[in-house]
């Protein structure tokens, strides 16, 4: 059960604050009216009876979850896929499924590809670009919102609790 006011992290769209309920247009029931939390113009409606929507709300980690996190990333491992197209469809389920140990393993591999590939004046493929970034949007926001601090502080601070150079 979602209340008004409460926070979840809604699937792919990171953290979202549940702003309401109302009917559905046709009648059909309730629906959760969920906003992104830094994307103000954008809104989702979750009907309530849908167990398969709801189940993509998750609760946010609370602070010691997250500095538990952030303080275990430089002991997990790298996912590195050479394989173009299993690499795509592999990391496409990993932000499908947003499990937070998934996603701190996608970034740190893609992080550390995107610093190999620096040295020799290349960069990340398109698609790779893509899963980096929706992967950071989804874990850093929850991160952000749980630890109080702005969104573009936190991969600097990840850095300096794991011992990276920002």
């Amino acid at each position: 059960m979602v209340y008004e006011g409460d926070c979840v992290v809604f699937g792919m769209h990171g953290v979202c604050r549940m702003i309401g309920k109302q009917e559905d247009s046709a009648g059909d029931g309730e629906m959760y009216v969920l906003q992104p939390i830094y994307d103000q113009r954008s809104r989702f409606f979750v009907p309530v009876e849908s167990e398969a929507l709801c189940a993509k709300m998750r609760p946010l980690m609370s602070r010691e979850e997250a500095e538990t996190l952030i303080g275990q990333m430089q002991g997990e491992k790298e996912i590195w896929i050479s394989s173009e197209n299993r690499r795509k469809e592999a990391y496409h389920e990993i932000i499908k499924r947003g499990e937070r140990r998934e996603l701190v393993q996608l970034i740190k591999t893609l992080y550390k590809q995107q610093a190999k590939l620096r040295k020799v004046g290349k960069r990340l493929y398109r698609t790779d670009e893509k899963y980096y970034k929706d992967a950071k949007k989804i874990l850093f926001g929850e991160l952000a919102h749980v630890l109080e601090m702005d969104i573009n502080d936190v991969e600097p601070y990840i850095l300096e609790r794991v011992g990276e150079p920002a």
